[in-house]
């Protein structure tokens, strides 16, 4: 029974196992075996078999702020790299992401890696709006015109914040500015009716209901400038997660780290 138990925990085993986890998507369970198989036989896959896995794991389960945690301190390498510089990309950090691409590309001979590299800095330079350098396009973007051209015309309809702000102080304006006729039209007419409201219990002298109101008018309208200017801003993020998705779907990024896994990860070392 001892043995057969042994048996149960042997190496082969193990990996065999937590390469079952990965194909069936259950990426913490194979995590939990991964880490038993350095615990109990360190050493019997290599380091970067190990640490290109255990990055393809967090990332595959969205646990994107632990992987440069994981990496602090230690070369990553250029098969790490890459899964280092897309979680950067999921964070929104595309300085960090930029800068790893940067380092790991300069260093890499792999045909593979480099091409890998070279989008992921394309990416975030279009993600950005970085396309030039010295007012010339850079290197990694000359062959995604069309690209840049949908980047451009895309970003040519964003909408400025503070114009939508300043637009408010017209009920409705800066709703109707930013794309919202909806709501713009329902606070005009909300405002001009408690305005007409407060107007007329002054006139009457009908105090209270006059001061009422008025701060509901005052409530109302504020609102209005604050709406414009924080609808302006989700207009222009849609813009951006637009632009973002052409990008991707253009730059052909998601099968990339599937990619990494099976020539660097555990299931490439053949036991």
């Amino acid at each position: 029974a001892a043995s057969d138990q042994t048996d149960n925990y042997s190496p082969e085993k193990i990996l065999l196992f937590t390469g079952y986890l990965v194909e069936k998507g259950e990426y913490y369970r194979a995590w939990t075996e991964l880490r038993r198989l350095e615990s109990y036989y360190p050493g019997y896959i290599s380091r970067e078999n190990f640490d290109v896995t255990a990055l393809y794991l967090m990332y595959k389960g969205k646990r994107y702020a632990e992987i440069p945690e994981f990496v602090s301190g230690k070369d990553a390498g250029c098969a790490a790299g890459i899964i280092v510089t897309d979680s950067f990309i999921m964070l929104g950090d595309y300085n960090s992401g930029f800068s790893y691409a940067e380092k790991y590309s300069a260093v890499c001979s792999d045909d593979m890696l480099s091409e890998f590299y070279s989008r992921r800095k394309a990416y975030i330079s279009i993600a950005t709006g970085d396309i030039y350098k010295d007012g010339i396009l850079k290197p990694e973007l000359s062959g995604y015109r069309e690209l840049i051209q949908y980047r451009d015309r895309m970003h040519d309809t964003r909408k400025s914040p503070a114009l939508a702000a300043l637009l408010g102080v017209f009920p409705g304006a800066g709703y109707i500015y930013s794309g919202d006729e909806g709501t713009g039209f329902v606070a005009m007419t909300v405002i001009a009716v408690f305005g007409a409201v407060t107007y007329g219990s002054y006139e009457n002298g009908i105090e209270p209901l006059a001061i009422l109101s008025g701060a509901v008018t005052l409530f109302f309208y504020g609102g209005n400038i604050a709406g414009g200017y924080l609808e302006a801003k989700k207009y222009n993020t849609v813009i951006d997660h637009m632009i973002e998705k052409k990008a991707r779907s253009v730059l052909a990024l998601d099968n990339d780290i599937d990619r990494i896994y099976i020539r660097f990860g555990i299931s490439s070392n053949g036991k």
